[in-house]
C-alpha cells in the first residue's frame, strides 16, 4: 500500500469512527436505528480545472440540492456541508419525523419545520463528524449555527473559498430506505497541511 492511500485509509477510518458516534446520537433523538456509513474519502483541488462535480456525488450534477452547513475555525478553518439532493432530503425528513404519506417528487416543498429538522439534522452531523474527527486528532474547534440552502449542482463551489475539499459519500440505513448523501468539508491551504501532518504522525507510528 503507498503512502497516499495510506492516508485516505485513516482518514476513511477517522470519519467511519465520527459518523458513528452521529449516527448514534440521530438514533437517540428520533428513536429509531439510523446506520451511517462512508464507504470512502476524497480529496479535491476546488481550482482544478478538470474537476468534476458529476464523480464526487450520486446525483447529476444538473440536480437540485438542499445543503446544511456550518464554518468552523481556530486550530483548523474550513467549512463542512450535509448535501442530499432536494428528493433524498424530502425521505430523509419524513424518515425522521415518522410522516408515511407517499410524497409527488415533482411537486417537492418544505415548510419552515421542515427547515428547522435539516438544521438540526445537520447541526448533529457535521458537529459530530468534524468535531470528533478534531479531537481524535486534538485539533480545537470552533463552530458556528448551521445554515440551509438549495443549489443546483454547477453552484457548489462558486461561493467557496477554500482552495481544497474532503468529499465523504456517505449512506444512510434508516427502516431498510437507504439514502445516499455527501459531506463536503472544505479546508484552506495551511488547514489541510495542518491536517495530513496529524494524518502523517499516525502514518508513521503505524508504520514502525
Amino acid at each position: 500500500m503507498n503512502d497516499r492511500n495510506l492516508e485516505l485509509d485513516i482518514l476513511r477510518e477517522l470519519f467511519n469512527i465520527s459518523v458513528g458516534k452521529a449516527s448514534s446520537l440521530l438514533s437517540e433523538i428520533i428513536d429509531r436505528k439510523i446506520i451511517l456509513n462512508v464507504p470512502d474519502v476524497k480529496i479535491i483541488n476546488v481550482e482544478n480545472k478538470e474537476f468534476n462535480i458529476q464523480e464526487c456525488l450520486h446525483e447529476k450534477s444538473d440536480s437540485l440540492f438542499m445543503i446544511s452547513s456550518i464554518s468552523f475555525e481556530y486550530e483548523l478553518k474550513g467549512k463542512a456541508s450535509l448535501i442530499f439532493s432536494a428528493e433524498k432530503m424530502r425521505t430523509f425528513i419524513d424518515l425522521c419525523i415518522s410522516n408515511y404519506e407517499t410524497e409527488d417528487y415533482f411537486e417537492i416543498s418544505f415548510s419552515d419545520i421542515d427547515f428547522d429538522v435539516i438544521k438540526e439534522i445537520g447541526n448533529i452531523i457535521l458537529n459530530s463528524v468534524v468535531g470528533e474527527v478534531g479531537n481524535l486528532l486534538e485539533i480545537k474547534l470552533t463552530y458556528t449555527l448551521p445554515e440551509v440552502k438549495f443549489y443546483n449542482g454547477d453552484e457548489f463551489f462558486e461561493d467557496a473559498d477554500y482552495s481544497s475539499v474532503l468529499i465523504l459519500n456517505i449512506t444512510f440505513l434508516i427502516e431498510n430506505t437507504k439514502i445516499e448523501g455527501a459531506i463536503f468539508v472544505h479546508l484552506s491551504i495551511d488547514s489541510l497541511s495542518d491536517l495530513m501532518k496529524k494524518i502523517n504522525e499516525i502514518k508513521d507510528e503505524l508504520n514502525e
